[in-house]
């Protein structure tokens, strides 16, 4: 169909594509255009719920056509902008896909081997046989995007990841919890401010470490909550551009803060002489002012004192006279009283108090370099310059390791028998364990849970969302985003939902964090592919969080593990006897002070094979023990 529309020397075809069949038999999508002033044309579409589309656009029908924008969404109504300024003549094609299309995914933008800094955007496309239920941005393999609705692109703040070379690449989940992957691109980031662990989460403190590029240098860390109100402020200096410090969950007045709730940290340097006093003597300069001191609060913040002339007294009130005297009557009888007349001082001052915060701040506004998120300056350079760098965090509230659920999927012959004895054996090894370190660590009802119907599976996940279990091991069948049986799964998004542990934005989109309201101390989940999907991040286990991390700075370590493509438990016991060898190092011990690594590292020893076949994949700590 093609619907031309003509607006002044804007002239739009929309050629609309629709290959529906099956259950996505519905209602025929419908166009309508409308001209937006100044310089845009706005085109809405009714949309198939859920369904993906491509919208692409060309200048000229003898070119090819060009991605505008590709996503899904949830709302009937679909609405996509272009500009007429640049483009006077222009064509839509709008598709939707059917259940024959072959999967592909691509990166649009940015492209391969650009030199990056700042915020970015990284644009998607995905044409799926069937329709797109969320969407995945890996960076060097780990999650650091997802997105369930909504256009296909995604905002990546680079000064949150060191400098140097990433590998970025994107998925597209369809209903089936089938994930599609693109291919990768390389990028350079360079950020003369940037963030140096990429840690979302924190228990009893969050760590702060940054470095600049530019020094010697003040700082300013900002802590905001979900209201936009600044809670807390630390400030200081930095002679080599390394900036570590840490915040505790308080306020400035240091009270306690909400637990299980997002907060938004920013740091901001700006090059000086190297103190923040100094910072206040540039300010007074600015201001003009007579003389400037400093002292701490109540609080132990910084707090300086700048004095600066002011009007003299006797001028602003003969102002204000020469105001009143023009009222009437009735206005004079509402006016506030005249103070009476001061005297005629020259040279009178006015005396503001600043914080630190304050003070830092209106340096930045006062120069040319303010917020300045993509400044590059020289590297070692002493002479000006400003960034910041900023993250999301989740304040997790306190949670314990306490038990353990052990789940398989029944096998036949041999090799299920052989599965049932180990898992009754792991399930003896946890109790004995329990002996020794304590805190509830045994098996959940002390059984090993048999799933082999839907029912089975819905009590699987009751019993993962119970508040005393901590730890899960399932033997069976699954791929990147569910598990289960051969006829009945659940998938890792809905399990997420159910435990409150999902990756979801900080303000508008902006920053993405996971939110942990029940997360898993660890997760072994021991069938094919389920190491490349979703299921760390929905036991709380985020992919993007480094090791050390979890060693340095949690209060409760976590790791998860999974396979990295197909176990062909079938055809050969590799796998399983890779399985049995890393549980029986990691719990045999009897102080049960064995690291993960060590386990891992002894079971690979044991079965060289898995690492050239399917290898394990894990994330998180790699020194926890079972006795954390």
């Amino acid at each position: 169909m093609k619907v031309p529309r003509t607006f002044g020397q804007f002239v739009v075809s929309c050629i609309l594509c629709c290959f529906v069949s099956g259950s996505f038999a519905q209602t025929s999508p419908k166009l309508t255009i409308s001209k937006i002033p100044p310089a845009s044309v706005q085109v809405n579409w009714t949309n198939q719920v859920g369904i993906s589309y491509h919208v692409q656009f060309t200048t000229n029908l003898t070119k090819p056509f060009s991605p505008l924008e590709d996503a899904f969404s949830a709302d009937p109504l679909v609405t996509v902008y272009a500009s007429t300024a640049l483009n006077p003549i222009g064509f839509f094609r709008i598709q939707v896909p059917t259940n024959s299309s072959t999967a592909n995914v691509q990166i649009f933008s940015p492209s391969n081997s650009l030199t990056v800094s700042g915020e970015i955007s990284v644009n998607m496309g995905a044409q799926l046989g069937t329709q797109v239920q969320g969407v995945n941005l890996y960076l060097d393999s780990a999650l650091v995007g997802y997105l369930n609705s909504g256009g296909m692109s995604f905002n990546l703040d680079t000064t949150h990841f060191i400098n140097g070379q990433h590998t970025i690449y994107v998925g597209a989940v369809d209903s089936g919890n089938n994930e599609t992957l693109s291919s990768s691109i390389t990028l350079d980031f360079e950020n003369s401010v940037r963030w140096l662990d990429a840690d979302t989460l924190f228990n009893s403190f969050m760590p702060i470490d940054v470095t600049a590029d530019f020094f010697p240098a003040d700082w300013l860390v900002t802590v905001t909550d979900t209201n936009n109100t600044i809670v807390r402020t630390i400030t200081g200096s930095t002679s080599d551009g390394n900036i570590s410090t840490a915040w505790d969950g308080t306020d400035d007045n240091g009270q306690p803060l909400p637990v299980e709730n997002f907060y938004q940290i920013n740091v901001d340097v700006t090059s000086s002489g190297s103190s923040s006093m100094m910072m206040a003597s540039s300010m007074a300069s600015k201001l003009g002012a007579t003389s400037v001191s400093s002292a701490l609060n109540s609080h132990g913040v910084p707090e300086f004192t700048v004095q600066k002339p002011a009007p003299n007294p006797l001028t602003a009130y003969l102002a204000t006279l020469q105001i009143y005297n023009n009222l009437t009557p009735i206005e004079r009888f509402i006016y506030p009283p005249l103070p009476e007349q001061p005297a005629n001082d020259p040279y009178a001052t006015t005396t503001i108090k600043m914080s630190a915060r304050d003070l830092f701040l209106a340096l930045h506004k006062s120069s040319n370099q303010a917020t300045a998120r993509t400044a590059m300056a020289s590297p070692n350079a002493s002479g000006s310059g400003s960034g910041s760098t900023g993250a999301a965090v989740w304040w997790e509230n306190s949670w314990s390791s306490a038990q353990t659920i052990i789940a398989r999927v029944p096998i036949s012959g041999a090799y299920g028998t052989s599965i049932s004895t180990f898992c009754n054996q792991l399930s003896a090894l946890i109790e004995n364990a329990a002996d020794t370190v304590g805190n509830n660590r045994g098996v959940f009802q002390t059984t090993v849970q048999l799933i082999q119907s839907s029912s089975d599976l819905s009590n699987l996940t009751n019993n993962i969302a119970t508040a005393n279990v901590r730890a899960f091991y399932f033997n069976g069948h699954g791929n990147t985003n569910s598990i289960g049986t051969t006829t009945a799964t659940v998938s890792a998004k809905n399990l997420g939902t159910v435990l409150g542990n999902y990756y979801q934005p900080f303000k508008a989109g902006k920053l993405l964090t996971i939110s942990t309201h029940k997360p898993f101390s660890f997760v072994f989940l021991d069938g094919c592919d389920m190491g490349l999907g979703d299921f760390p991040e929905t036991f709380g286990i985020p992919k993007a969080a480094t090791s050390q991390s979890y060693e340095n700075y949690h209060k409760h370590k976590r790791n998860f593990m999974g396979w990295t493509g197909p176990v062909t438990f079938q055809f050969n016991n590799v796998h399983f006897s890779w399985t049995q060898k890393f549980w029986t190092t990691w719990l045999n011990d009897p102080s049960y002070d064995k690291s993960i690594k060590d386990a891992v590292d002894t079971a690979n020893a044991n079965n060289p094979s898995v690492l050239n076949n399917v290898p394990i994949i894990r994330y998180g700590s790699d020194t926890m023990t079972w006795s954390d």
